[in-house]
């Protein structure tokens, strides 16, 4: 029998596997590094989308509000009994801030509802945030015992943390001005079933500004406050 002069056997050398290994190795980090850099740019797109939402959410909270901002309700001449004006106390003038009832007051750097609790600031020259507070009336002829009402909304800030990173968040405190029928005088409460307290409504808030403007567009200052309610 005739043997074949030449062997056939098809087949790859160690270099050719390695060479093979080391270009997959390259493709498959190329692969993760690009996967990796749109996996952040999505993320970044993502959160500056949820931020932007929820600055929108807020402020369109803040337009209701102020939108309501002096507003007095009228019953007229009726048949229940009930006065036809808001027979509610009314405070204002030279008051407190935090108990007038001015319908806009606006506290320029100010911290925390009021003064006297004003919580640890992240710095010594932290004026980072104002407050403002609006003040409207209501009316639910079912309540025999006060048929009108008012309430005072405050916005205003307050510091966080996590860990090493410092913020502000935005609370909201609604109260009820309390005076039945029989009083000539009443006073503010958190008490009442719609009423709450410090209620955090958004975070990571970086600084927040409130500019008053008159009829002609110009702006009010110093800002409508107890002493200076009609600028």
């Amino acid at each position: 029998m005739k043997k074949n002069k030449f062997n056939n056997n098809a087949g790859i050398t160690l270099i050719e596997i390695l060479i093979g290994v080391v270009i997959s190795t390259i493709m498959m980090a190329a692969m993760y590094t690009t996967y990796s850099v749109v996996n952040n740019s999505y993320s970044q797109v993502t959160d500056r989308a949820t931020i932007s939402r929820s600055g929108r959410d807020i402020i369109g909270m803040l337009m209701r509000d102020i939108r309501l901002a002096g507003f007095k309700y009228y019953f007229g001449i009726n048949n229940d009994g009930i006065s036809k004006n808001d027979y509610l106390q009314y405070v204002g003038g030279n008051s407190t801030i935090n108990e007038s009832h001015d319908p806009l007051i606006i506290v320029k750097n100010e911290l925390g509802y009021t003064t006297s609790s004003l919580p640890t600031k992240h710095n010594s020259n932290d004026m980072c945030c104002d407050k403002i507070h609006i003040v409207y009336g209501d009316f639910n002829q079912s309540d025999v015992t006060q048929p009108y009402k008012r309430y005072k909304i405050t916005y205003y800030a307050l510091p966080r943390s996590n860990g090493s990173d410092n913020y502000y968040g935005i609370y909201k405190t609604k109260e009820s001005w309390i005076q039945s029928i029989t009083e000539t005088s009443g006073s503010w409460s958190d008490s009442c079933d719609e009423c709450y307290t410090g209620e955090l409504i958004r975070d990571h808030l970086t600084d927040m500004e409130f500019i008053a403007f008159n009829k002609d567009g110009k702006a009010i200052f110093p800002p409508p406050n107890p002493s200076r309610c009609c600028a």
